[in-house]
């Protein structure tokens, strides 16, 4: 109708953060509820710092987390599985527990953890696969089982509910690749943004060295020497410890591509 307002949208960097917490400009903002602003300086809207290691920290030491509390939500076992687990785990992991919470707060948010059984979370990882394929579906269930595992660590709960004892199929290898034309045609795209840029010299490096991601973005200035590029793969850090040497070829190939990177914006 006609003088209504849409509700606003949350905004991306907001998603995943924990209940009243918004990025704002280069802080990280929390809206005070009114019950609680005698402890947090009588200010309604607090900033906690300007990185989130640090708003992390400013937050933990304003608020006194109850080891056991029987009448707590599982907001508040999520709020605090992202402030004292996330920080201390990969930023891929970060990521992927972040949009996971997200998803499991529509649902659960408001339940007491006393009322939370295993019939209810059979119930939503059913239908997550459904409306978000079995991959995704494999990947809540294995984030709601560890936050339950805390639960029980921090006293919320005497008994950790079997979440995966759940039956999720974790989903087969992607059977499709990129073709050779497909990858011609992302490289000769001429309207070029540095982030396109960007993609297009990773593709040419990935290409030129048949290197992992996780390798590639592993790679640190260190790492390019006088007699070519040295790379401690990731599957053989933890074993034999062997690293790979890209040597720079007579062509100036590599050696130009890398200048070509090292010429983006940092």
């Amino acid at each position: 109708e006609e003088g209504l307002m849409a509700r606003p949208r949350t905004k991306v960097e907001n998603k995943g953060l924990p209940k009243g917490w918004r990025k704002r400009g280069n802080s990280y903002r929390y809206q005070v509820p009114k019950a609680v602003l005698q402890l947090w300086d009588g200010k309604k809207e607090f900033t906690l710092g300007k990185t989130l290691p640090e708003a992390y920290r400013t937050w933990a030491d304003r608020m006194e987390l109850e080891s056991s509390n029987v009448s707590a939500t599982v907001n508040e076992l999520f709020d605090r599985y992202l402030l004292e687990v996330v920080p201390k785990k990969s930023w891929s992991s970060q990521s992927a527990n972040q949009r996971d919470i997200v998803r499991l707060r529509r649902v659960f948010g408001t339940m007491y953890l006393k009322n939370l059984t295993l019939s209810h979370i059979r119930d939503y990882i059913q239908a997550a696969r459904s409306k978000y394929g079995d991959t995704p579906a494999y990947q809540l269930r294995q984030t709601l089982s560890h936050i339950m595992t805390m639960a029980v660590q921090w006293g919320y709960m005497d008994l950790k509910l079997p979440v995966t004892s759940i039956q999720v199929p974790r989903g087969g290898p992607r059977t499709r690749y990129l073709t050779d034309s497909e990858v011609r045609k992302i490289l000769s795209v001429t309207d070029v943004t540095e982030r396109t840029k960007m993609v297009k010299l990773y593709i040419r490096f990935k290409l030129m060295t048949g290197l992992r991601k996780i390798d590639i973005l592993s790679i640190k200035l260190r790492d390019i020497n006088e007699d070519g590029i040295y790379v401690q793969p990731s599957k053989t850090r933890k074993s034999s410890g062997k690293k790979m040497v890209f040597t720079w070829d007579d062509e100036g190939a590599l050696r130009g591509l890398v200048d070509e990177i090292l010429g983006l914006s940092p």
